[in-house]
């Protein structure tokens, strides 16, 4: 397996196979039910508990209760430096940042640290037409060295004509890779190509 899908269908650099599209339509299709169950959890939770509705609870990236999540904000670079275009329009990444608190150790007696995790997405990939589902990339501190600065965290920024909460700014990070090939670092929320 490479991930989630079978070895045998993965070719590097060539066409993918009938067992390779297969297998990415139903990841897809799962991904697409996995989020219409969020989405009918998120709907619940927004009714009053007095009134039928629940409560979700989830470990938050900010100390502010009101922020659901922190993103940060991408614009794509070329290897050049210039904006990368999508439809004629600069490309941007409203990235995600995560939160796992895991024990470090192999005797369960290990100390408790937290790690934070970037989610993107690869432009390549969706060149390529893959759904944006298997065209994620996630960066982990453990993993990649990247840095974040979080002043003006919990600001307001705008995505698709939608309100987010910044979490800060990606300082720098090391090289990272998509598996077909394309490697970039990001810069001051800048990711460019190299």
């Amino acid at each position: 397996m490479l991930f989630g899908l079978p070895l045998a269908s993965f070719v590097r650099g060539g066409t993918p196979t009938m067992a390779h599209e297969r297998a990415v339509a139903e990841q897809e299709a799962d991904a697409e039910k996995r989020r219409d169950i969020a989405a009918e959890e998120r709907r619940i939770a927004r009714v009053p508990i007095d009134q039928g509705g629940g409560k979700m609870y989830q470990q938050r990236f900010t100390a502010t209760p009101g922020v659901p999540q922190a993103y940060v904000l991408l614009d794509y670079l070329t290897s050049r430096g210039e904006p990368m275009l999508y439809l004629g329009q600069p490309l941007q990444c409203l990235a995600d940042l995560t939160i796992s608190g895991e024990q470090i150790g192999s005797d369960g007696f290990g100390a408790h640290s937290q790690e934070m995790t970037l989610h993107i997405v690869c432009p390549a990939c969706i060149a390529r037409g893959m759904p944006q589902g298997q065209a994620q990339l996630t960066i982990r501190q453990s993993n990649k060295h990247w840095q974040l600065d979080t002043n003006g965290a919990g600001m307001p920024i705008i995505f698709e004509n939608q309100a987010y909460s910044s979490a800060g700014r990606v300082v720098e990070c090391e090289r990272f890779r998509c598996p077909c090939g394309w490697a970039a670092r990001i810069y001051n929320n800048k990711v460019r190509a190299e």
